[in-house]
């Protein structure tokens, strides 16, 4: 009896893998994810810790969070807003991107929503101009 309680209880847990999950709460859009360093010599990526979030709308700064030493970083957006949301750390290229919560449907609402957004960041080399165009314009 106790072997098949035993048996019971492992099948009736969720997966690891589903408690490590992010949850989402009826009363916003989570913004949750991980930013990189990209290395362009070779394409390797490497946590980024200590970079910028900026969260935007209408113009305004909301907040600002910092990515943890494995590049975490997690925020609450509320509905009926458009956002843009700027990754930035001293000596890397800027990039931002447009998030639009405005018309969610109601049962997304009623639910809450998540997204996951990882974003990868590289170094500035000086006198290189071409990835200037990544903090005009939201990717």
């Amino acid at each position: 009896m106790k072997q098949l309680t035993m048996i019971f209880a492992l099948l009736a847990a969720p997966p690891l893998g589903l408690l490590a999950q992010p949850t989402a709460d009826s009363q916003n859009v989570r913004l949750t994810g991980r930013v990189t360093e990209l290395t362009l010599a070779d394409s390797s990526e490497v946590f980024l810790g200590g970079a910028q979030i900026e969260i935007w709308s209408s113009g305004e700064l909301l907040s600002t969070i910092e990515s943890n030493v494995k590049g975490r970083y997690d925020s609450r957006l509320s509905f009926f807003k458009s956002y843009v949301v700027k990754y930035k750390r001293d000596g890397y290229v800027m990039k931002m991107v447009e998030i639009d919560a405005t018309d969610f449907a109601g049962q997304s609402r009623d639910r809450g929503f998540i997204i996951e957004l990882d974003m990868t960041l590289f170094r500035m080399y000086p006198g290189c101009k071409k990835f200037e165009f990544l903090g005009e314009i939201p990717i």
